[in-house]
């Protein structure tokens, strides 16, 4: 009779101990694919910061870069990367290159340093709370050819 009685008592405590316990393991996956998410914004802000030092002919062509196929601009390459990166590149916000001479100018010369910013959004699990707002992710490197691009690039999503 004490078996059946301890059996309904390890049932107790499971359900209250199973509150935490998941409370726990959502919140390690959440975090996780936040962190998933940072190092791929990351790692494509890197490449997209070697791809500008060596020459952008256009940022944008000028329509929707999301729907070049293949990509012909700088943007559009960045989005085709991120998206070969595991991001979902609708929830990218902005690209911006900007151009370091070493002298304080922000012109391209070989040389000098290129710095991609990109902006975007997290997909939320909302498991658990998270940081609000938009991630940045920057890269950088050295210019080692010119393109026909040698000012500022921005795209922010319309």
């Amino acid at each position: 009779m004490d078996a059946r009685r301890d059996e309904g008592a390890a049932a107790v405590e499971f359900a209250i101990v199973s509150v935490l316990l998941f409370t726990i393991l959502f919140g390690i996956i959440q975090y996780g694919y936040a962190f998933f998410q940072i190092q791929s914004a990351e790692s494509v802000a890197r490449e997209a910061a070697r791809l500008a030092s060596v020459g952008i002919t256009e940022c944008t062509d000028g329509g929707d870069p999301r729907q070049e196929s293949p990509p012909v601009s700088f943007v559009g390459s960045v989005l085709a990367r991120a998206n070969g990166a595991g991001l979902d590149n609708a929830r990218v916000t902005s690209v911006s290159v900007v151009w370091d001479d070493g002298t304080g100018g922000t012109t391209a010369v070989r040389g000098g340093t290129a710095t991609v910013t990109i902006t975007y959004a997290p997909t939320r699990l909302d498991i658990v709370p998270f940081p609000s707002g938009d991630f940045t992710a920057k890269g950088q490197a050295r210019i080692e050819d010119l393109g026909d691009l040698v000012d500022p690039c921005t795209w922010t999503s319309p």
